[in-house]
């Protein structure tokens, strides 16, 4: 009996440690075929890296930006290209304009307008390319042109002395020994204004009765006017000319050759009342004496009137005077005049000139 039990004993003992070994395998085999079920997992991930969905991704990554920044830039293209081709439209209108306007008669900017009135030096106040002016201008000294007119609006007033035909602003004074000549709103000397209007304030302060030269040449003037030959006038002898004398003489002789022309002498020609003068000075500033002529041509229908003076002698560091003599009738106020000169080799000025309201002489002077 105890052999028996113990016999089985061992024998259970046996079956215990076998079983014993098998569960250990077991355990080891399912761990084993675990971790490579596991490692076959992960090899199969890491080799889908290269798969045809991350390619898809990198493609998608470097496509264009997403349809509303596409519309964006398309808005913005379309504005661009809309305003481009509105100012080219503006554009291609304002030149339509410009040319349609020329052609039904339009003049540019660029022509003399209103404003040459005021200032004729003005770029626009310049004459076309054959010297010409629009009409109802003149042209000045200064080659510009400039509206006609009688007088100046109000407010303004003109200078003798200034030939480029503006109208100055009657806040402006005139120059020293120029006051405004009540008969014309014009800047003119003192003097001769003076002599006409001797109650003005400006004339009683008692230096135009002092300005000997001028009244010298005032007294020569009135006296030479009722000579009938010039050549023996007093200011055509040898030593007395323009030249010999200063500008204030010579102003005082032109006033009083003009206030008594052929008030003294009946024997005079009838044209020496109401006539036209052009007094035309010629300063020679060259150290040598130098010769030449002077012509004076006046517009007039059906043609103008010419008149002629050659070899006239210009002194050197004097100045010289001629006088133009036209009838009145044949030269309106507002015509327009012409002088130039000739002198030494084959050398040549002209400035031009208006008959203006003025009863006195148009001076045109020339500096050689």
């Amino acid at each position: 009996m105890y052999q028996y039990v113990n016999s089985y004993g061992i024998k259970g003992k046996n079956m215990q440690n076998i079983s014993s070994s098998i569960a250990i395998f077991l355990l080891i085999l399912t761990m084993v075929l675990g971790s490579t079920t596991s490692s076959f997992s992960v090899y199969g991930q890491s080799n889908e890296t290269n798969s045809p969905s991350e390619d898809v991704a990198e493609i998608i990554l470097d496509a264009p930006p997403l349809p509303e920044e596409n519309d964006k830039n398309a808005e913005q293209m379309i504005s661009e290209n809309t305003s481009t081709s509105g100012s080219s439209v503006n554009n291609d209108e304002k030149n339509t304009f410009n040319e349609i306007n020329q052609a039904e008669g339009g003049t540019p900017d660029s022509q003399p307008d209103g404003d040459c009135l005021f200032d004729p030096s003005l770029p626009k106040c310049a004459p076309d390319e054959n010297g010409d002016c629009p009409a109802g201008f003149a042209r000045n000294g200064d080659d510009q042109c400039y509206p006609r007119h009688d007088w100046c609006p109000e407010g303004y007033h003109s200078h003798e002395d200034d030939e480029s035909g503006r109208c100055i602003p009657d806040n402006v004074p005139c120059d020293p020994g120029f006051i405004m000549n009540p008969d014309y709103p014009s800047c003119e000397n003192k003097d001769r204004v003076c002599q006409n209007h001797p109650d003005l304030e400006a004339c009683k302060e008692g230096d135009a009765t002092n300005n000997l030269p001028y009244k010298s040449g005032y007294s020569h003037g009135c006296s030479d006017s009722k000579v009938f030959e010039p050549s023996e006038r007093y200011i055509d002898q040898p030593g007395r000319g323009p030249g010999y004398h200063t500008n204030e003489f010579m102003r005082g002789y032109n006033d009083g050759f003009e206030s008594c022309s052929g008030e003294y002498n009946p024997s005079l020609p009838s044209t020496s009342k109401g006539t036209f003068k052009v007094i035309v000075e010629v300063s020679n500033q060259s150290p040598r004496d130098i010769s030449g002529g002077i012509t004076v041509s006046v517009d007039h229908d059906p043609e103008n009137i010419f008149k002629s003076v050659y070899d006239i002698y210009f002194p050197a560091g004097q100045m010289t005077s001629k006088t133009f003599t036209f009838k009145s009738s044949d030269v309106h106020v507002g015509a327009e005049f012409e002088v130039n000169i000739d002198y030494g080799d084959d050398y040549n000025q002209y400035q031009f000139g208006e008959n203006s309201p003025e009863k006195r002489p148009e001076v045109i002077s020339f500096i050689i």
